[in-house]
């Protein structure tokens, strides 16, 4: 008998190849086209995902026209849908809602260190000899972004800073509740890390003795001389600690304050502050948290800057996270002419503080601030001046450095100004016109 192709394909292990093939495809086509039932493309200019089945309850977030979200369930006019960015929620099937309807974010609970030890060491990185940020005192509050077994990681400094876990305790709370402390006027001040050391009369480690001082002791600084820091001890006192004793929570940089008499020859590091796991101030008025704004002005500024014919680096291009200590760092390595670090500001109560403020760490650094600041002053937003601020990006940069805060992120009207796209270009352009003034 004549086999046939069909025949001989039957009678082969190919046959059972074929068949298997062919119900995946089938399985495979199936679930799409299933999935694809299940999809809903938004077809409104605005549509509200709300908390619950009630056009009274929270809105979640909102969808734009074109937007695309998988439908889990249906009944009573409702789908329970998830998003893209995987948040779940009720769709009305019949009450699209308008643009400016208010998006009312889940709370969660934040956690707060609460210091319980004198002379707490808040350091760069969750490592002993890392790099010392500042000195915090009992009962002085951080918000908290995480915990591990040994170190907690707090907002510090327009940033964020490790401090010891066993040295705090935690309760729930939220930034707008943080306990106002006193803090120690003194900005510069060195921490004992030698089990003991001595405090000398002189520079001079055969000059007497004045005492003895032990471990995570702090004191005043007042100057250097060679191989020492002269340390304030009390009202009348004062005395030299050698330096390999003792770590500082400042710098002391030389700063190079010739500058290009052009903006085409002029080097310029631009930060936009926080990013990553540090969102920075969040706000009830705008999806955007302050590392988004940041990042938005920065990348526009640049561009800019580099139209005019000026080199341009930025500390951060994505939303990563870096720390103080290396955008400071970055400067130096890029010898910057200028240095601006872009952040927007928050107050504990809302609406409570409004417009741009200009800071700056050294009286080298002044010249720049207020070429800037004046150039901010044209703005919509009020502007607040120039002044003095202790930021590590500032006080560690060897470079001519200034921290601007170009509006609320918890002020209802700044928010409104700086959301539109319109009013951050003339951000960017005041900038660009502050610079141009300073390199003239």
């Amino acid at each position: 008998m004549k086999t046939t192709f069909i025949d001989w394909i039957k009678q082969s292990k190919v046959y059972s190849v074929i068949i298997a093939v062919t119900f995946l495809l089938c399985f495979i086509i199936l679930s799409f086209l299933l999935n694809a039932s299940n999809r809903k493309v938004i077809d409104v200019p605005h549509q509200a995902v709300y908390e619950s089945q009630e056009t009274s309850s929270n809105v979640l977030t909102m969808l734009k026209k074109g937007d695309r979200v998988q439908v889990l369930e249906s009944s009573n006019n409702w789908s329970y849908i998830l998003t893209d960015s995987n948040e779940r929620g009720y769709l009305s099937q019949s009450t699209p809602v308008p643009m400016n309807k208010k998006v009312t974010k889940k709370k969660k609970d934040t956690q707060l260190a609460v210091v319980k030890k004198e002379n707490a060491a808040i350091r760069n990185q969750a490592d002993d000899t890392s790099e010392l940020l500042g000195i915090a005192q009992p009962d002085e509050e951080f918000v908290i972004k995480s915990i591990d077994e040994q170190w907690v990681s707090i907002l510090y400094q327009e940033g964020i800073g490790y401090i010891k876990k066993d040295i705090i305790t935690i309760r729930k709370g939220s930034a707008k509740d943080i306990k106002e402390t006193i803090k120690d006027p003194v900005d510069h001040l060195v921490i004992v890390k030698a089990n003991q050391s001595a405090l000398y009369s002189k520079a001079d480690y055969d000059s007497p003795a004045i005492e003895s001082v032990a471990r995570e002791q702090v004191f005043p600084y007042i100057s250097e001389k060679e191989d020492f820091y002269y340390v304030r001890i009390n009202d009348d006192f004062a005395g030299y600690i050698p330096k390999k004793d003792v770590e500082k929570n400042f710098s002391t940089p030389n700063k190079d304050t010739k500058r290009p008499k052009s903006l085409k020859k002029a080097t310029i590091v631009i930060d936009p502050g926080h990013g990553g796991e540090d969102p920075g101030a969040v706000s009830n008025y705008s999806n955007w948290h302050e590392k988004d704004f940041t990042l938005d002005v920065s990348l526009a500024l640049a561009s800019a800057l580099r139209k005019k014919g000026a080199t341009v680096y930025l500390t951060r291009e994505d939303d990563s996270s870096v720390s103080l200590a290396d955008r400071a760092q970055f400067s130096h390595e890029k010898k910057a002419d200028a240095f601006i670090s872009i952040h927007f500001d928050s107050t504990q109560e809302d609406n409570d503080s409004t417009g741009s403020t200009t800071y700056f760490y050294d009286e080298s650094d002044s010249d720049l601030a207020q070429a800037i600041n004046q150039s901010l002053g044209q703005l919509t937003l009020r502007n607040n001046g120039a002044h003095f601020g202790n930021y590590l990006v500032l006080r560690d940069n060897k470079q001519p450095s200034i921290l601007v805060e170009l509006g609320y992120m918890n002020n209802k009207k700044d928010v409104k100004v700086i959301s539109k796209k319109a009013e951050r270009k003339e951000i960017v352009d005041k900038l660009l016109k502050g610079f141009e003034q300073y390199f003239k």
